[in-house]
């Protein structure tokens, strides 16, 4: 079985950038199940994905899974469009992008 953890690092992305982080790894792992950091000195989530079923483990962190989200339909990150590294870099300069913090976030995608 393979599987990747990844983290996504909310305090520097919006919600357009989630999708496109979001895509690119679902493209890639059809089951995905996402965390809250277990350090809340910062907002990020971490993804567990994999291309089988795999258990989730439910506790007090535990999100949601790919099963939850309503795809929203975006460009994949790649290795010749890296739109999240440009994103990320526009983010921290551009006053008028709205960052994505965890209570917005989980409101927007889960509900």
């Amino acid at each position: 079985m393979v599987f990747l953890l990844n983290g996504f690092p909310m305090y520097s992305m919006t919600m357009d950038d989630f999708f496109i982080f979001y895509n690119t790894y679902n493209s890639v792992f059809s089951n995905i199940h996402i965390y809250n950091n277990l350090d809340e000195s910062v907002d990020s989530l971490l993804f567990l994905g994999s291309k089988n079923p795999i258990l989730p483990i439910y506790n007090k962190n535990y999100v949601g899974s790919n099963y939850d989200i309503d795809l929203k339909m975006t460009e994949l990150n790649t290795d010749d469009k890296t739109v999240l590294e440009t994103n990320t870099a526009l983010n921290l300069y551009t006053s008028n992008r709205e960052r994505v913090s965890e209570r917005t976030f989980l409101i927007e995608l889960f509900s």
